[in-house]
Formats: structure tokens, C-alpha cells, sequence
């Protein structure tokens, strides 16, 4: 009965031992999954939060891009807005010019056409009273004869030479507007600066 009851000992030793390997290899495969699950978790985490991240940064750039732009389009607003004062007040200076500083230019602009014959002068409202057909009597230019014509172009100062049809504009908007286009590239570049 003794070796009945050692064999049965073994046997139950045996399964016993087996159940344990078993059971401690079983623990061991579900720590490994339990691990492998965990690092899958953290990598599908790390991509999330990278891909939050992108998002963060894509939203500030654009953001910050659209700050830019607002920026610029405010200080272009301003600049064209001193612009557009600064030829206001040119236009306003160019309209009080005296006459004696308007004369000069007729004078120094009229040497130009020696010997083209007669020249009409069509006077700007605001300078009719600067330049008369009197003082224009008193010129002595070679070769030009300066008539001046009876109408008027109202709300302007300066003048409009006409020889043979073609008309030489210096009506104070027109001198305005061609320093203007000259001179709006160059203000602009002294912008940036």
C-alpha cells in the first residue's frame, strides 16, 4: 500500500508540477500580451498626440499667416491713405501757387515751343486770375505769338497749351497725377524700407 500511496503522491506531484508550469506559463504569455497591448496602446497614443500636434501647429501657422496678412492689408491701407493726403496737399499748394511763381512756370514752359507759331492758352479756373492776355502781350518769345483763350476750365488751376490741335496738358491734377505715377513706385520701396 505504500508504494500505492507513493505513486499516487507522484502522480499528484507530477500534475501538480504541470498545472504550475502551465499556470506560470500562462501567466507568462498573458504578460507578454498584457505588455504588447501596452505598446500598442502608447505607439496609437504617440501618433495621436503627433497628429494633434500637427494640427496645433497647422492651426498657428495659419493663424500667424493670417495676422500677417491682416497687418500688411492695414499698414497698405495706411500708406496709400498718406499717399493720397500727401497729393492732396500737394494739389492744395500747387491751386495757392502765386502768381509770380505760376508766371515763372508759364515762362520757363513756353521756351520750349520757340518758333511754333501761334500757341492758344486755355487757363484753369483757379489760375485765370494769374495769367491775362496783358502780361502774355509783354512776352517776348522768338516766334511764338500766345493767345489766350475766352473759355475756361473750371475747378482747375494750370494750363492747357494748344498748337495745331494737339494739346500740352499742365493742369495742376494732371502735374499731380503724373508725379504721382512716377513717384508711387519709389514712396513704396521707401516704405519697405
Amino acid at each position: 500500500m505504500a508504494n500505492i500511496n507513493e505513486l499516487v503522491e507522484r502522480v499528484v506531484s507530477k500534475e501538480t508540477n504541470l498545472l504550475e508550469e502551465k499556470v506560470a506559463n500562462r501567466r507568462i504569455e498573458t504578460h507578454k500580451a498584457l505588455e504588447k497591448k501596452k505598446n500598442e496602446y502608447r505607439e496609437k497614443l504617440n501618433v495621436e498626440k503627433e497628429k494633434i500636434d500637427s494640427k496645433i501647429k497647422e492651426r498657428y501657422q495659419i493663424s500667424r499667416q493670417s495676422q500677417n496678412i491682416a497687418h500688411r492689408d492695414q499698414l497698405l491701407t495706411e500708406k496709400q491713405s498718406l499717399l493720397q493726403e500727401v497729393f492732396a496737399a500737394a494739389q492744395t499748394a500747387l491751386d495757392q501757387i502765386s502768381t509770380e511763381e505760376l508766371q515763372a512756370f508759364f515762362l520757363d514752359v513756353v521756351q520750349q515751343f520757340k518758333h511754333q507759331g501761334q500757341l492758344m492758352i486755355l487757363l484753369g479756373e483757379v489760375s485765370q486770375e494769374k495769367i491775362t492776355q496783358a502780361w502774355l502781350d509783354t512776352l517776348n518769345i522768338e516766334g511764338v505769338q500766345l493767345q489766350l483763350s475766352p473759355n475756361i476750365i473750371t475747378q482747375e488751376g494750370g494750363f492747357i497749351i494748344e498748337r495745331g490741335g494737339i494739346q500740352y496738358n499742365f493742369l495742376n491734377e494732371t502735374l499731380i497725377q503724373d508725379a504721382k505715377t512716377k513717384m508711387t513706385v519709389e514712396i513704396a520701396r521707401l516704405f519697405n524700407q
